[in-house]
């Protein structure tokens, strides 16, 4: 098949849409649209225009204000609607849109593609918590949901937990595929009794409350080191600096270099607990679940969250480590001083039981099954 994968983001630094371009760039004949390039040279890449007019931004600003969410839809995004003409002569026998800003543009360049489109997340309160994003695009959100996922071929996102409010607001019942990560061949660390090393690793970004985890380290007993291995998005230095002082002033906590995304599970694997406390303070963050949080099974880890419900579904069907009572710190210090060196290592061992299970191979077969489905429809199609 001729696919053609549409995402607004730098590919090589999503992981999710790697693994759709990795499980299908075999058989069929990808061309793949993003900021950046995946970094395949047999794969076929259309780069996005990095910048916009300012006058046509400001345009869309004021229909979005007027509720002229059709009008919008087919101007937005700018940067892949100003690819339409490089695109009108082509035909694809499948798009595949990631994320929901992609979708109405894959309905206007579709001809007689089918098309897949994965929400990721929910969108209709993906940035719930800005005043200006609710004034502006909520609405525009909703509108696109009730004008395009019924007539998806395919419609994905990544838990249960959103699919079921997907179907309850839209009627669309979305297929699960989560973000689970490639299995690693690794075995657990050994763990050192007096120096039990946690980690945290992602991108620092103020409304994952990072300092909650860096003050809990207040309150944890001697054993136990934290290192955060933390990206820093374009804007949220300040914070980063703030995390870095923060840091700086403990003992017991370090700041390490990351590292590229595939390299993740293989630096990780040193180390003995994996951490993440991630309050819900929008809808998407209460049912995260998360690369990191299959990133820690991979690399074997123990696991010690916060009573986040798609991940604690997971840790207690697999027993793979601590939940904390809440979110606090205070909480999450409880569990950890409680745990002993066997539990722990015994947490490392179902990691490291149960990571083939919960690796992306099924969620990769599946994305397989639903290709050869569409595409035998296609040969149909075109015999009759």
């Amino acid at each position: 098949m001729k696919i053609l994968v549409l995402s607004l983001g730098h590919l090589q630094n999503d992981p999710r849409i790697m693994r759709q371009i990795h499980a299908l760039k075999m058989e069929h004949d990808l061309t793949c649209i993003g900021l950046t390039s995946p970094g395949l040279d047999d794969i076929e890449f259309i780069e996005l225009p990095k910048e916009t007019k300012l006058a046509e931004r400001v345009k869309l600003g004021i229909l979005l204000l007027l509720h002229r969410y059709e009008t919008v839809s087919h101007h937005l995004p700018i940067s892949l609607h100003a690819l339409k003409k490089d695109l009108k002569n082509r035909s694809f026998d499948l798009i595949i849109a990631n994320d929901i800003d992609t979708f109405g543009f894959a309905f206007d360049i579709k001809k007689s593609a089918r098309i897949i489109l994965d929400a990721h997340e929910y969108a209709p309160r993906e940035f719930e918590s800005s005043w200006k994003w609710r004034l502006l695009f909520r609405g525009y959100r909703d509108h696109i949901c009730r004008t395009y996922l019924l007539r998806a071929d395919i419609f994905i996102t990544v838990c249960q937990g959103i699919a079921d409010e997907y179907a309850k607001n839209f009627g669309a019942t979305p297929i699960v595929i989560t973000n689970a990560s490639d299995y690693k061949d690794l075995s657990p660390s050994p763990v050192n009794p007096e120096h039990i090393r946690i980690i945290h690793h992602g991108m620092a970004a103020p409304q994952r409350q990072i300092e909650r985890m860096i003050e809990m380290m207040d309150l944890v007993d001697e054993r136990y080191t934290l290192d955060l291995m933390l990206t820093v998005p374009s804007g949220l230095e300040p914070y980063y600096e703030r995390l870095r002082q923060m840091a700086g002033a403990r003992k017991n906590i370090r700041i390490v270099d990351p590292v590229p995304m595939r390299d993740i599970v293989n630096r990780i694997n040193v180390y003995d607990i994996g951490l993440y406390i991630l309050e819900p303070v929008s809808f998407n963050e209460r049912y995260a679940l998360p690369n990191k949080f299959f990133e820690f099974i991979q690399a074997r880890l123990a696991l010690a969250i916060g009573p986040s419900p798609e991940m604690v579904r997971v840790v207690n069907q697999y027993n793979l480590g601590r939940i904390a009572r809440d979110f606090s710190k205070k909480e999450m210090a409880k569990e950890l001083n409680e745990l002993t060196t066997e539990e722990i290592e015994f947490f490392k061992s179902q990691s490291h039981r149960y990571a083939r299970e919960l690796s992306s191979e099924k969620n990769i077969n599946k994305l397989k099954n639903i290709i050869i489905e569409l595409n035998s429809d296609i040969i149909d199609r075109n015999v009759q």
